[in-house]
Formats: structure tokens, sequence, C-alpha cells
């Protein structure tokens, strides 16, 4: 009797092994291309395997699925895919899957050239099979959405990428512009306006002069890479970039426009009156960033990362968004379109596309799929609960004091290209509470400045397109920078801007137009 239950007890003991081992019944290796970040990279000593985040979406997946996965990463820095992406695919080294938003930087055309050229399979027809998770929640979101996700030839292109601030009950998609005007709250109170004071440029040159007879030394930064600057002009209706002007069909340059010009003139009057920066040719994003934190700017065009970084440099202060300025007449007339950027296929860097070699195809979809979860999105974003995380009164999940204060925490405890869902309450927790009480959000909401904005992440260019692109455009845009420069030190005459246009031209804008148009054209189903 004594045999027996000795024998009973072991077997007790054995079960969950055996049960555990039942689980696994299968075995699956994949080689994953990702280019991430050079520090996160280092601080996990070169081993993106000591990342816990990706450990445990492995071991969830089997617990689930009962298949065992393992994962090769072939890791480039994020500035090095450039140059080593083409040598991989000449090699024919790109391995199973790649996890990256394959586009014409690193791939002439793609990501339609990749299925085009044999070097991956296009799933559009599998998803609904196998990516159950991730059809259902594209399928509930609005029209316009849906179609960011598709090639100019119908191909789902960005399947494995988040959902942008997708609300998962309703479906509605927030496409919160990242870049804005913001100041120190205690410069806002001490020149004795507020934020709704400032709705037009005339609102804003009247805080500029108030800030500069308070002593702040560059009342208005000055520095023009397009995601600072994208606020200032879309003021005008203009950009400085490629845009469709009121959210047409027609590619323009947009320094070309007669807004644009409205637009630099008003910087001319700034910089002679001294409200913004004197030497801004000289003036790089480090030295906006740290004049910023340390009070010597004003008004800075940022995104919304700025609060809390500036509230750890300044004891607690905190910085107050401004609504989004406008020309006179248009905030009259209510016009707010321009070329705001925001969410959307901008800034899903991480659709995953599967090699023609591809290891058992059907289970790799699967395993993509398996991160369109709410609680595989938050281990994604925040890790692991009580150690980079906690939850806060309200019951919403808050980085630790630890996680904040070890950047090795952040390489070791979070993988945002694991997140199906970008949750929203990530940024929103964050970036509220006194820091950005009613500050940011619902101000910088701009929905309708979207249809301006040109997608290049998604045109597929031909051959020679792309070489008249490579021709022109670093020769016509580097010339646009320089005429700016002088715009805004001497001024625009009439003659001053003719010169300009008819320079521009010379340098191949009407070639570069046509070629945009083309592809823009091939994107939307015109041809």
């Amino acid at each position: 009797m004594k045999k027996l239950f000795v024998l009973l007890l072991v077997a007790a003991l054995l079960l969950p092994c055996m049960s555990g081992l039942a689980e696994a019944d299968k075995v699956v290796e994949w080689d994953v291309l990702m280019p991430w970040s050079e520090t996160n990279y280092a601080l996990l000593d070169g081993d993106i395997t000591q990342n816990e985040v990706i450990k445990e979406y492995v071991r969830r997946y089997q617990e689930t699925y009962g298949v065992e996965v393992k994962l090769n990463f072939n890791v480039l820095s994020t500035t090095e895919v450039y140059d080593k992406f083409p040598l991989l695919v000449a090699g024919g080294e790109i391995g199973d899957m790649i996890w990256w938003n394959c586009n014409n930087s690193t791939y002439p055309g793609a990501p339609d050239t990749l299925y085009d050229d044999g070097l991956c399979v296009d799933v559009t027809d599998m998803l609904p099979e196998y990516a159950p998770k991730f059809m259902a929640m594209l399928e509930s979101t609005p029209d316009y959405y849906q179609a960011q996700y598709y090639t100019p030839k119908g191909r789902l292109a960005l399947f494995g990428s988040e959902f942008d601030e997708m609300n998962p009950e309703t479906g509605e998609v927030e496409l919160l512009t990242m870049v804005g005007p913001v100041l120190p709250t205690y410069m806002l109170e001490e020149s004795g306006m507020t934020k709704d004071d400032i709705n037009t440029f005339d609102d804003l040159t009247e805080l500029l002069r108030r800030l500069k007879d308070n002593g702040v030394e560059i009342p208005l930064h000055g520095i023009f890479d397009s995601w600072m600057m994208n606020w200032y002009y879309s003021g005008f209706g203009a950009a400085q970039s490629w845009y469709l002007p009121n959210g047409g069909d027609k590619v323009e340059w947009g320094p070309l426009t007669p807004e644009w010009r409205e637009a630099v003139e008003q910087l001319h009057a700034w910089y002679e009156e001294g409200l913004f920066n004197r030497d801004f040719t000289n003036f790089t994003y480090a030295l906006a960033a740290s004049g910023a934190l340390t009070n010597q700017i004003g008004v800075l065009g940022s995104d919304i990362r700025i609060a809390d970084i500036y509230a750890a440099q300044n004891e607690g202060k905190t910085v107050t968004a401004l609504h989004m300025p406008r020309t006179t007449e248009r905030y009259n007339d209510d016009i707010v379109t321009g070329c705001m950027g925001g969410a959307g296929y901008v800034i899903k860097y991480y659709a995953t596309f599967f090699s023609v070699n591809c290891n058992d195809l059907e289970e790799a979809i699967r395993f993509v799929d398996f991160r369109y979860d709410d609680e595989i999105s938050l281990l994604a974003l925040f890790g692991f609960e009580g150690v980079s995380f906690e939850y806060d009164e309200q019951g919403k999940p808050v980085y630790t004091a630890a996680f904040k204060a070890d950047p090795s925490m952040d390489a070791k405890y979070t993988a945002e290209f694991l997140s199906g869902k970008y949750m929203t309450d990530k940024y929103r927790n964050a970036m509220k509470g006194e820091i950005y009480d009613e500050t940011v959000f619902g101000e910088w909401s701009a929905p309708g400045m979207q249809d301006c904005f040109l997608p290049e992440n998604l045109f597929s260019r031909t051959v020679e397109e792309q070489d008249i692109y490579n021709k022109y455009y670093l020769n016509f845009m580097y010339s646009m920078f320089e005429y700016l420069y002088k715009f805004i030190q001497e001024g625009i005459t009439d003659d001053s801007w003719n010169e300009y246009v008819q320079t521009a031209k010379s340098l191949g804008y009407e070639e570069l137009v046509e070629v945009q148009q083309a592809a823009y054209d091939r994107l939307i189903g015109k041809n």
C-alpha cells in the first residue's frame, strides 16, 4: 500500500511537467532581422536576448498555443541599416522575418518591391485566417485609417505595426499632433497673458515681446528641422516640404507658395525685433533642447516629452502647450488645415515582412498576430508589474521610480516593437498629471490637419522616377534652406522672391513635382 502511495505521489508530481511538455509539442525557429537603438543594444551588452519582454512574449505564446519558439536575432543599428540592408539582400541573408518598416529609404520602391523582386511573401490573403486579432482591429478602424495599411498595389504592408492611439472599444483613432509650441508656465504667467489670449501670430508676437522685456534671452527658438517647425508653417496653411494644399490631390512644394513667403516674412520681422534667435543658422537641436531646459528659450516647438524632462530639470516646474497659432484671417474663418505631422503610418516602424524562405509561414504569422492583445501591449510597453511599472490610484500603469532612474531597465523591460496597440494611456498618463493637466491633449489634437500631409513613406516610385528624384532633390532642398536663411536675415523683396523661384526651377522643381505627383496618383489609384 505504501509503495502504491509513493507511486501515486510521484505521478502527481510529474503530471505538471508532463503537461508542460505536451503543451510544447511543436518547436519552430526563426531568424529575425531587426534594426534597433544603438543605446538600448549597448545597455544589453549587445545581446538582445537579455530583453525580458521578449522572453516573456515567447513564454506566453508557448503557454497559449503549445508552440516553443526560438528566435535568432540579426540586430543592426538604426543608422547602419540603410547601408547594410542592401548588402544583406544581395547575400540572401535577410532571414525568415524582418521586423521593421522597410520603405524607400532602405529598398527602392519598398514595400511593394519586396514582393515584386521575390524577397518577401505577400501574406495579405493569409491574414484573415492566421492573424484574426490584427484583422479585427484593422476592420474596426475608420476607412481612411485602414487605407494607410495597404501598399499602392493593395497589399497589407503594416502587419505587425502598432495601432496608434486607437480606442480598442470604439475603433476611433486620435491623430495626436506630435509637435507644437510650448513654454515654461512661469514665463507665461509673468507675461500677464494666458494661453487663451494667444490664438493668432499677432497674439504670439505680443507674447514674445513681453518675454523679451522680462529678460528671456531667446523669446522664440530658431531651428529648422521640419518636425520642429511644422506647427508654425501650418498656421499659414503652408509646409516646409512636399504637401497637399487644402487637403486636395495636387502635390506642391510648400516653400514655393505665397503662404510660405508670408510665414518667412513673419520670421524676418521677429528676427529684426530680436524676438527670434539671432544666431539661428548655427542653432542645433541640442542647443534648442538645452536652452529650453535652462530657461534661456521662451517658446519652443517641441513634442510632448519635453514636459517630463523639463520638470525633472527644474524641480517640478511645468510647461504649458499653447494653442496652435494661425494667421488672423485663418483664425477668424476657422481654417485649421495645414501640414501638421501626426500619428499614422508616419511613425509605424515595426511592420513585419516574411522572407520567401520563412520557416513555417503560417505559424510565423500567428506569432506576430499574438501582439494584438491588451495584455501583450501592456507587457511590451511597460514590462513587469512591480519591477518596471505599477498601477496608480486610477488603476493606470505608470513606470516605477526605479525604471525612470535606470536607463538599462528600459532596454531590459520594454519592447515597443512587440506592441500591437499603442496604448493611449502610456503617453496620456505619463504626460498629464500635474505637468500636463489640460495643456496638451485636446489642444494638439487636430485630425483635419492630417489631410494635407503627403504620405511619402508609402510611395512606390518607378526606377526612372527614383533616378530623377535622386538627381535633383538634395541640391534643390539645400538651395531652399540657403534662401530661407537669407530671407530671414535680409527680408524678401519681389525681386529676391522671383530669383528664388527661378533658381528652384533651374534645380529641377518641375521634374521633382512631376515625379511626386505621379507617385501620389498611383498611391490613391488615379493611374
